[in-house]
């Protein structure tokens, strides 16, 4: 490998590291809404051999165990380092790195990699497991063979090595959306994002919940959301995000407070339809924070990050579709209780 093409890699190398079910894709995808950055899955490679089909636990270990057979025990490394080379991002972020020797050779061909560690709890690790029909550890027996291979190859050393270690643990002090802007600050040469409402921007409140009026008076101007204002009617783009789910919420005038909870990686919007509802939140985990509130009506499309714990009162009946966007499909899963409002 020579030094000129080691210049043609992306300027920015990442990689996040971590045990199963530390929420490590989750995270790569949220990181992605921060800053501009090409994800290369470290299974990717031998994950091709199934078409698109998800394998089961075995079937994944032989492949894995069959490619680097076949190609030689760097040939994975190898093959991620010829993805970051080919890659036009100006960062790429390399997701699932889990061998020590893998960790060694992308050091060698990246010298300037940042590696974070992302740290989840067993307890909860086992949780996440136990909720997502989709993971490749269908049980108890896989999922601590996962651990071992891991253990194995040397991620406990790849943790001690890391320049950075994001936790991923419900009630931490900073959510993991927190940590990752503050991972983001923390590089200088981090192309960021400049998303419209400031996912980048997430230190005060106010950013935590954005709330858009998406029925305005025909003679208002537009503003920053994709309006069209017309004689015959508007047209309104709440969102370009991708949604897994579309339910319906109704809010009783009677005083009571509904859910008091924040999420860990669900993104929710609302459209409230009729009725008002004074939406109270703050960060979670923060019980002594004193909540920021504000008031929907009818036309108001509201959007709830993470880790940000809120609560509703309506002080007049009213309805409202709730939009998902999450990547289990166990929707309600991943609720931590917070009490926002008592």
């Amino acid at each position: 490998m020579t030094d000129q093409d080691r210049h043609e890699a992306a300027h920015l190398v990442i990689a996040f590291a971590g045990y199963t079910k530390a929420r490590k894709s989750t995270l790569s995808r949220l990181f992605s809404q921060l800053v501009q950055v090409d994800i290369i899955e470290m299974s990717a490679p031998f994950r091709e051999a199934f078409g698109g089909r998800e394998p089961a636990f075995r079937e994944l270990m032989a492949s894995l165990d069959a490619f680097r057979t076949q190609h030689g025990k760097d040939a994975l490394a190898a093959e991620i380092a010829r993805r970051v080379r080919r890659s036009t991002s100006p960062a790429c972020l390399i997701v699932g790195l889990r061998s020590a020797a893998d960790h060694a050779y992308l050091k060698r061909e990246f010298p300037t990699i940042v590696t974070v560690f992302v740290h989840t709890s067993a307890e909860h690790r086992q949780r996440r497991l136990a909720d997502d029909s989709r993971s490749i550890a269908k049980d108890a027996t896989d999922y601590a063979e996962l651990d071992r291979r891991a253990y194995d190859e040397g991620l406990g050393q790849i943790a001690l090595m890391a320049d950075h270690v994001l936790v991923n643990e419900p009630g931490y002090p900073l959510t993991p959306l927190e940590q990752l802007v503050k991972l983001r600050d923390s590089l200088p040469s981090c192309p960021r994002l400049q998303t419209e409402g400031g996912l980048g921007g997430l230190l005060t409140p106010l950013e935590l919940v954005k709330v858009t009026r998406l029925i305005v008076d025909t003679g208002a101007d537009a503003d920053s959301i994709l309006r069209q204002l017309k004689s015959s009617g508007q047209l309104a783009t709440a969102t370009g995000e991708e949604i897994d789910y579309v339910g319906s919420l109704e809010f009783p005038a009677d005083g009571l407070s509904r859910a008091n909870h924040f999420y860990e990686e669900k993104v929710e919007f609302l459209y409230v339809t009729h009725g008002k509802i004074r939406l109270s939140y703050r960060r979670g985990g923060q019980k002594y924070d004193r909540p920021e509130q504000v008031v929907l009506e009818a036309g108001c499309f509201v959007r709830i990050l993470p880790g940000v714990a809120h609560a509703f009162v309506a002080t007049e009946s009213g309805r409202a579709l709730e939009f998902v966007r999450s990547s289990r499909q166990v929707i309600h899963s991943d609720v931590v209780p917070d009490d926002v409002v008592g």
